[in-house]
């Protein structure tokens, strides 16, 4: 079944949101592939929009950049308007962590 124009946008704002997320992390993606166990190029087909995920693909990508799916899933805005973070993915935990 072909994938329709909302759907294609929405892929594309996933992995735009990946993508952002992985670099906020400092991760290449060949490292990040190595922490959510998949291979470079479906990393890459992610990131581009290419490829509609597993829900547990989502759970491993989620818990290797730190932050809610909803982050991922519809961006920033979603965070802002639903949670008072710190601003970044996992920011608040990492700051909390420091003592």
């Amino acid at each position: 079944m072909p994938a329709t124009k909302e759907i294609r946008a929405q892929l594309k704002r996933f992995g735009a949101n990946v993508r952002r997320e992985r670099y906020v992390q400092g991760l290449t993606q060949q490292q990040f592939a190595e922490l959510v166990d998949l291979n470079v190029r479906t990393v890459q087909k992610i990131e581009a929009g290419e490829i509609n995920i597993l829900i547990t693909t989502l759970l491993r990508i989620q818990r290797a950049l730190r932050c809610r799916c909803g982050k991922l899933v519809e961006g920033e805005e979603t965070e802002r308007r639903t949670s008072h973070s710190a601003g970044r993915c996992g920011l608040r935990r990492r700051l909390s962590s420091r003592g």
